[in-house]
């Protein structure tokens, strides 16, 4: 399905690997807990930590085109976010989302833990009706489909924890539609993809990236991880092998 996602949303002009495009997958610590929620009584737990999980580009005009995993019979990159702990473990805020455009920012100064609510994304933190500015430009409000339906929300739905993203066959994704959400951002170009509370120093992903080179949609290339099957190339689509797609805790 996911290969099937590529050619309608994105027509499969012929991919060329021009440039670096993907410089790697990094993630930060913005939070730990506990944080306090005075209004929802839904405070970010003491011993978990919110993690931003980006992806640097070469070029600030590089373009994020979708985020995803996939399955036989597509060569077989499955996506994992989560934590290395059994059960589960991701934070949700009940007034949080799927998607980094479920939140308002104008809560943050009342219940400062739905700030660190685990959502993914492309670029955008907060809803583009709100106060805030992910980006200059046209807001754009990522797409998600997924193989069986609701993939997604079974990780990132409002309220309580929930079990790790095993993303099999579907992607959240943008049109190449000229919003900003999906451009890189500061001197060091990066674009935020997900962002996740999980128990401090568990944090495990491993990711599958397609990226626009000079935002150009026919300048197509799909980095993958090699956990799996590894990098193939059709007519259709060219994989390569991406710096920094797996991380387990641990690694420096």
């Amino acid at each position: 399905m996911i290969k099937k996602l590529f050619s309608l949303v994105f027509l499969f002009a012929a991919c060329r690997l021009l440039n670096a495009q993907l410089v790697g997958i990094v993630h930060e610590e913005v939070a730990r807990g506990p944080v306090a929620d005075p209004v929802f009584n839904h405070p970010l737990p003491e011993g978990f930590s919110c993690y931003r999980i980006y992806a640097v580009l070469d070029d600030p005009d590089d373009r994020v085109s979708a985020v995803f995993g996939s399955n036989a019979p597509s060569p077989v990159h499955h996506l994992i976010i989560g934590s290395t702990r059994e059960e589960n473990a991701i934070w949700n805020h009940p007034n949080g989302g799927v998607l980094g455009t479920s939140l308002n920012c104008a809560f943050w100064d009342m219940a400062p833990s739905m700030q660190w609510d685990s959502y993914v994304t492309l670029g955008a933190f907060s809803s583009s009706s709100d106060k805030c500015v992910d980006c200059e430009g046209a807001i754009g409000i990522p797409l998600q489909v997924s193989t069986p339906p609701g993939a997604l929300a079974l990780s990132f739905e409002p309220g309580g924890l929930a079990p790790d993203l095993l993303l099999t066959d579907g992607s959240w994704f943008l049109p190449n539609d000229g919003s900003c959400n999906a451009l890189p951002q500061g001197k060091d170009n990066r674009v935020l993809i997900a962002q996740v509370a999980v128990p401090t120093g568990t944090l495990m992903y491993q990711i599958n990236i397609a990226v626009f080179d000079g935002g150009i949609g026919s300048n197509q290339v799909v980095f993958v991880h090699t956990e799996q099957d590894p990098p193939t190339e059709s007519r259709m689509i060219k994989e390569v092998a991406g710096p920094g797609l797996v991380f387990k805790p641990g690694q420096q």
